[in-house]
């Protein structure tokens, strides 16, 4: 396995590396932050599973040129990493995809979901420095972690809802939709302090009880409120409301639809911060499921068919058939 992840990153960061230092995402889409950051995480796992210096030798510089791309993002020298796309209402359009995995939604600027492994991605590197001796290298990508954790809640928590806001466009509006997904990825990787992540945990299962979701073998959805039609791309695709309010197809997709290889970091999240219950709670529905093939047979590669992703009763809702990320919970 660890091969194939080392022949993985080869070829990205060898043929998918435009010359400014950004990675194209996928066909030939840009302008997502995660796209640089996942390969900086993927290195240290690479090097911390099998100690292969020499590839990290090898590799360290252009490492260090794909993250000072994502160093270069911070416009306005506060600490976050803001994206190309403003995140306003009504600004994501066709053919143009948001900032991060989440590409139907539109989230941008100071975007929490990528922010969140922008910051693990600076960490490892920073370790990835230390393992060769590189102490001033080592330093400048631990002060810009540093200096991302100290104003990521500031940005992001919303003080109505008493947890972290998806994204903060660019003309200042807190877009919150009651994210397990992204909360969950900011206390598991110490975004939050521990007592704010539990404060955090306990209103987002409040919340989970309020709406009635109860299907935990499924997974965890990765908002509970609907997303808005103007908060989604448009003018055409799967799960987009026709009603401003998103309540039509609320479930569908990435408006508020399960995919199970999010569901990680929200069950991560509990463990961090030292309830065990509530996450084998969830953990252990879903390995219920799992042990029954039910995450990945009788798949249908056709829209609307495919169980990559899940309404809250369980029917498919997906359309790429099958996802192998489907596994990450485990």
């Amino acid at each position: 396995m660890a091969a194939l992840v080392r022949q993985t990153l080869d070829w990205w960061l060898d043929e998918r590396t435009l010359p400014s230092g950004e990675l194209i995402c996928y066909w030939d889409k840009q302008d997502f932050l995660d796209a640089n950051a996942g390969p900086l995480i993927a290195a240290w796992d690479y090097v911390e599973s099998t100690g292969d210096r020499e590839w990290l030798e090898k590799r360290i510089e252009k490492l260090e040129f794909i993250s000072t791309y994502l160093e270069k993002r911070d416009i306005d020298g506060d600490g976050m990493v803001e994206a190309e796309q403003s995140g306003n209402r009504n600004s994501l359009q066709q053919p143009h995809r948001s900032c991060a995995w989440w590409d139907a939604l539109n989230c941008g600027y100071k975007d929490g979901y990528t922010n969140a492994l922008i910051y693990r991605a600076w960490r490892c590197l920073a370790d990835l420095e230390a393992k060769l001796g590189r102490n001033s290298q080592q330093s400048h990508w631990t002060q810009l972690a540093d200096r991302l954790q100290s104003v990521y809640s500031k940005t992001l928590l919303n003080p109505k809802s008493g947890w972290l806001a998806w994204w903060k466009s660019e003309d200042g509006e807190l877009h919150d939709y009651a994210s397990p997904v992204v909360n969950g990825l900011a206390i598991e990787y110490g975004l939050v302090e521990a007592e704010l992540g539990r404060d955090i945990l306990a209103k987002i299962s409040n919340k989970i009880q309020e709406v009635g979701f109860t299907r935990f073998d499924l997974g965890i959805p990765p908002v509970l409120i609907p997303v808005p039609r103007s908060d989604y791309l448009q003018p055409d695709a799967i799960g987009l409301p026709r009603r401003e309010d998103g309540t039509d197809t609320f479930g569908q997709y990435m408006n508020g639809g399960i995919t199970a290889g999010q569901v990680l970091h929200f069950i991560a999240a509990h463990y961090q911060v030292g309830d065990f219950e509530t996450g084998d709670r969830y953990f252990n529905a879903m390995l219920q499921r799992q042990a029954r093939g039910e995450f990945q047979n009788g798949v249908r590669d056709a829209g609307g068919q495919g169980i990559d992703w899940t309404t809250w009763d369980g029917r498919p809702c997906g359309y790429e058939g099958y996802l192998a990320d489907n596994f990450r919970f485990l």
